[in-house]
């Protein structure tokens, strides 16, 4: 009985141990536990919007100033991704992932009994500083274990399943705003990302072994940031890459103003707009995930292209009223232009972060970085000027298309000219 004993606790010891065989890995359960961990970004963002009116009346507010909550949160986000990977790249990525989400469980606390608008903005600081792990560290492990189109596969699965917590974010956000009070939704992610931190302890594989790990010498750190921040292709991809979110950004940070204002839905509504934005997530992931090996990583993303290019047409369509009026038709285009942004992501993340084929930690901070930056000025400063006017909402959907498909050749354009440079 006691041989039996120490044998279990040998199956449930937890290790730091670098994977030794990529093919060991249980990839079914990895897709699943790194959506999950990136999940916890879009649920700290999207779980609790329909209590936005609730918490301007708790806070004598209006709903600019409770915006500042998720701009707050956003800017804490940035700033925290740009490190995540460098600080994975120097003691591994389990302990960071770990790490990270106890901390955010403790913010989420503070969050939820702020007894000021002022201390929610702080603690929503917190949580946004420590939200980053599970989105940029998980890139970073699917990259050091495998490439090619496995990589792009599983970018794509992880991507579909962390499509659903969009859906359920908002869904659940509701029925607490409805049912309960706003500090609910807090103490939801205390739990959640508790449990986030268990499960990676016990089963997140560690990736990247001791004698690849960055030496903590800040004299380095600074010269590879720097480095990356000169790459003109590398930088421009993560923009084109930042810049096709933002064409779903303003209805995420908007979502208060165009359900209540422009479309006339109740808090327990939201649905109606989150569920067809993550349904097109989820086909485009499942899409990008069928055709890897299939297509070039190259020629997926010009299909995503051509699907977000019809979304721009569909936007201006019902831009102009020539689709019929109606809730459907109000989130066609949008449920269209994420289907072609979930094509387009994987390839598109996989490309950049192979620019710093070295430091693939720290390229996915930075790709991170931008897109978080650029959702966190798009909330603060665009949004605002959109408030109560459907038609610009659409005009957004069918710019940020446009603009990520240009600045995607310019970035190729980029790569191959360098690439000419360095023949003989």
């Amino acid at each position: 009985m006691r041989r039996n004993l120490l044998k279990n606790k040998k199956k449930m010891r937890i290790s730091f141990q670098p994977v030794d065989n990529p093919d060991k890995v249980n990839t079914h359960l990895l897709s699943w536990l790194l959506a999950a961990c990136s999940m916890i970004g879009p649920f700290a963002t999207d779980m609790y919007l329909p209590s936005f009116h609730q918490m301007a009346q708790a806070f004598g507010s209006d709903l600019a100033g409770v915006q500042m909550t998720l701009s707050s949160y956003l800017a804490g986000f940035a700033v925290m991704t740009l490190f995540y990977g460098t600080i994975s790249d120097m003691f591994g990525r389990k302990l960071t992932m770990v790490t990270g989400f106890l901390c955010f469980s403790a913010s989420s606390l503070g969050a939820a009994t702020s007894d000021s608008l002022s201390m929610l903005v702080l603690w929503r600081l917190c949580q946004g500083i420590f939200a980053g792990c599970g989105m940029v560290i998980g890139m970073a492990v699917i990259r050091d274990l495998f490439g090619g189109p496995k990589a792009q596969m599983l970018m794509a699965y992880v991507s579909m399943v962390f499509g659903f917590g969009p859906a359920l974010a908002p869904v659940i956000g509701g029925i607490v705003a409805t049912h309960l009070s706003w500090e609910s939704h807090f103490y939801i992610l205390t739990f959640i990302s508790a449990v986030l931190a268990v499960l990676c302890l016990l089963f997140l594989p560690e990736t990247l072994p001791k004698e690849k790990r960055m030496s903590p010498r800040l004299g380095t750190l600074l010269s590879n940031y720097a480095s990356a921040a000169r790459h003109g292709a590398f930088m421009t991809a993560n923009t084109a890459l930042a810049v096709a979110f933002l064409g779903q950004g303003v209805f995420i940070a908007g979502a208060a103003d165009w359900c209540v204002e422009v479309m006339h839905l109740s808090p327990d509504e939201f649905w109606k707009l989150f569920l067809p934005m993550v349904s097109g997530t989820v086909i485009g992931s499942w899409i990008s995930a069928r055709i890897a090996g299939r297509l070039s990583t190259q020629g997926t993303i010009r299909v995503g292209f051509c699907v977000m290019f019809a979304a721009g047409v569909f936007a201006l369509c019902t831009m102009s009223g020539l689709l019929p009026e109606g809730i459907v038709w109000a989130v066609l285009p949008l449920m269209i232009y994420t289907i072609g942004i979930g094509i387009v992501r994987p390839g598109m993340a996989l490309i950049a972060m192979d620019f710093l084929p070295q430091s693939r930690g720290l390229a996915a901070s930075m790709q991170s970085f931008v897109q978080t930056i650029f959702f966190a000025l798009c909330s603060a400063l665009l949004v605002p000027l959109l408030f109560g006017n459907g038609a610009l909402y659409d005009l957004a959907i069918a710019g940020f298309g446009l603009l990520t498909i240009s600045l995607w050749l310019i970035a190729m354009n980029m790569r191959l000219h360098k690439s000419a440079q360095k023949q003989p």
